[in-house]
C-alpha cells in the first residue's frame, strides 16, 4: 500500500500576501499526470468593507495568458470571514494549466501561503515540491 507522499504531490503556489486591494494569483499547476487538484488557503484580515472572491483559472497554456474563470469555483468572503480557511478540488480539468485566483475588492485583505495538492497521479510515487516532507513507518515514541 502506498502513503500519501507517494500519492499526491503537494506544491506551495504562493507565500503570505499582504494587505493590498490587488488581485492574487497563484503560481501555474501543470495537470499533466493527475487527474485533480485541491487548492488549500485562508483569509487573515479581511478589512470592514472587504469582499474578496476565490476562484479557480485553467487554460491551454503556462502562460496563463488566455486565462479563463471555471464556472461555479467561485467562494466569496466578507469581512465577517477573517482567519477562515477556504478548499477548491477540480477533478478532471478540461485544460492543463490551472491557477487559483483570490480577486480582493473595495478593501485590504491579507492570506496565508496557497497550497496546490495534486491527486490521482498515473505515475507514482511523485516527487514533492514542498521544502522539506518526512515519511514515518511504524514509528516508536521518543524525542522527535
Amino acid at each position: 500500500m502506498m502513503t500519501v507522499q507517494e500519492e499526491i504531490k503537494v506544491t506551495k503556489v504562493l507565500d503570505n500576501s499582504a494587505a493590498a486591494f490587488t488581485t492574487i494569483n497563484s503560481g501555474v499547476i501543470d495537470m499533466q499526470g493527475f487527474d485533480g487538484v485541491a487548492f488549500v488557503t485562508a483569509a487573515g484580515t479581511i478589512a470592514a468593507t472587504g469582499t474578496a472572491v476565490v476562484k479557480v483559472q485553467q487554460d491551454s497554456v503556462v502562460g496563463m495568458g488566455t486565462a479563463a474563470d471555471l464556472l461555479g469555483s467561485g467562494q466569496s468572503f466578507i469581512d465577517t470571514d477573517d482567519n477562515k480557511s477556504v478548499l477548491v478540488d477540480v477533478k478532471r480539468p478540461s485544460k492543463r494549466y490551472l491557477r487559483l485566483v483570490i480577486a480582493r475588492a473595495t478593501a485590504n485583505s491579507d492570506w496565508t501561503a496557497i497550497f496546490a495538492i495534486q491527486y490521482r497521479t498515473k505515475r507514482a510515487p511523485v516527487t514533492q515540491a514542498v521544502d522539506k516532507s518526512k515519511l514515518l513507518v511504524s514509528p516508536i515514541e521518543g524525542t522527535a
